[in-house]
């Protein structure tokens, strides 16, 4: 039987008031985490390419320069930081992908020497023990073309995590959706090949994951969210 958490919280207690590094947080699932965090009170910066063009502005928000492959970038910006959400995307592509795995090796690595511990990194369904989970169409033809690379590269990224000695949960959402705020939603512990994964908002993947650094409560484990 699945493990599920059924998922309803309108505030968080905002018992961890650490500083959070979103690292991808300018569109998608991270900024939707970005806006639920400084919304609720919780100090965030941002990591970005280009800060000149992200708009968005909070007293509880610092936005500064960086990319995930670089090195010196990531060292700077990790101090005075408890929690990292890792949230990179990139479109499918049929070439090869290594963004995933390289960035990650790279954070962990300036984790541990900045004496960060918690990492927060959304893959999908599909990547590592969730094969097979998204539909026919999905497994047998999406995954096997344009995500192909793209999910054998979040492969390598997860097993970097699970092996890593950091405080670490991997997000893995089902099929994202621009839909509001719900709250209502199924965290999978567990799941086996008669998981039925559909749709979450991204609004409510970020919800989670603010609930997940507040809560502290799913450390070394890889959950999927529908």
């Amino acid at each position: 039987m699945n493990n599920i958490d059924t998922t309803s919280c309108m505030h968080c207690e905002k018992t961890a008031k650490g500083k959070t590094l979103v690292i991808g947080g300018t569109r998608g699932v991270g900024l939707e985490f970005l806006i639920s965090a400084v919304g609720n009170g919780f100090p965030v910066k941002l990591l970005a390419r280009n800060p000149q063009k992200f708009n968005y502005k909070h007293e509880k928000l610092e936005v500064v320069k960086g990319d995930l492959l670089d090195r010196e970038s990531l060292r700077s910006s990790l101090t005075d930081i408890e929690n990292v959400v890792l949230s990179v995307g990139i479109n499918p592509t049929f070439k090869t992908v290594n963004l995933f795995s390289e960035g990650t090796k790279i954070l962990i690595d300036e984790m541990k020497k900045a004496g960060v511990e918690n990492l927060y990194c959304v893959t999908g369904v599909g990547a590592g023990d969730s094969k097979g989970l998204g539909g026919f169409l999905y497994n047998k033809v999406v995954l096997k073309t344009i995500l192909k690379s793209m999910y054998e590269d979040k492969d390598r990224q997860e097993e970097l995590i699970k092996n890593s000695s950091l405080n670490w949960v991997i997000i893995r959402p089902g099929f994202l959706t621009n839909g509001k705020l719900t709250e209502k939603y199924r965290v999978l512990k567990e799941y086996d090949s008669n998981t039925k994964v559909g749709m979450i908002s991204r609004a409510d993947v970020g919800e989670f994951i603010l609930k997940a650094i507040d809560s502290k409560k799913y450390f070394g484990k890889a959950v999927i969210l529908t």
